[in-house]
């Protein structure tokens, strides 16, 4: 991509806190803190944090989000 276009800008929207992967919260977690950290040392790249909105007072994830299979959002997700 960059070859062929070199000033496009990327957006990279974060791994979202989702019910049906929270057993893998911390992987995640870190998975999100590398991206930003290689966007951060880029150029033209934006990072479009979803995390906390995902996520209720007791700090899980929103169920009201998520269809039914607790990974994808809904129309108000």
């Amino acid at each position: 991509m960059r070859a062929k276009l070199p000033d496009v800008r990327v957006a990279y929207m974060t791994i979202n806190a989702s019910p049906s992967r929270w057993a893998n919260v911390e992987r995640e977690k870190k998975a999100n803190e590398l991206i930003k950290a290689y966007i951060e040392a880029g150029r033209n790249l934006d990072y479009i944090d979803t995390w906390d909105a995902t996520l209720g007072a007791d700090g899980k994830p929103r169920e009201d989000l998520f269809v039914a299979d607790r990974l994808h959002f809904n129309a108000e997700g």
